[in-house]
Formats: C-alpha cells, sequence, structure tokens
C-alpha cells in the first residue's frame, strides 16, 4: 500500500480563498478528474486543478496582451457586478 500524501500547514502558504461562477459543466468536468484522480500516483486536487488553468489562461494573456510580462499591479481592488459596457 502506498503512502498518502499529507497536506502540510506550509501546503497553504501564500494562498487566498476566491469565490467564481463557472458553468456547471465545467465544475462537474473538474471535480469527476479530481476524484478520479486523488489516489496514487497523482494525488490530484480540485484547488491544484484550478490553479494551473487559471496561470495558463492568465500566462496566455500575457504572452497575447503585455509582450509576456506579468500586467501592472493594479490601483484598487475589483468591483463585484456586472461587467461594463464598452
Amino acid at each position: 500500500m502506498a503512502a498518502r500524501k499529507r497536506k502540510s500547514a506550509s501546503d497553504n502558504a501564500g494562498k487566498v480563498r476566491s469565490t467564481y461562477y463557472l458553468t456547471a459543466d465545467t465544475v462537474e468536468r473538474a471535480r469527476n478528474a479530481a476524484v478520479t484522480l486523488m489516489g496514487p500516483p497523482t494525488f490530484e486536487t480540485l484547488a491544484a486543478i484550478v490553479e494551473r488553468g487559471v496561470r495558463a489562461e492568465v500566462e496566455r494573456l500575457e504572452r497575447k496582451h503585455n509582450k509576456g510580462k506579468p500586467f501592472p499591479a493594479r490601483a484598487a481592488e475589483l468591483k463585484g457586478g456586472r461587467r461594463l459596457r464598452t
């Protein structure tokens, strides 16, 4: 029997909780992947799947719109609500 990977306090160091609305299909597919892969050898988590996906998309946007560099730090927090129409 393989040893279980245990979470330590350092696993969450530097992380913040965020809430987003996603399509039901996307959430179900991600949950199914996490459950299918939660055991050895991958020990996948839903949070890890989401983080990799968001990171990959931000990096793609940086390459496309900002010459591959991180976007400038924002001056204020994002406001919730409806999108601005242009």
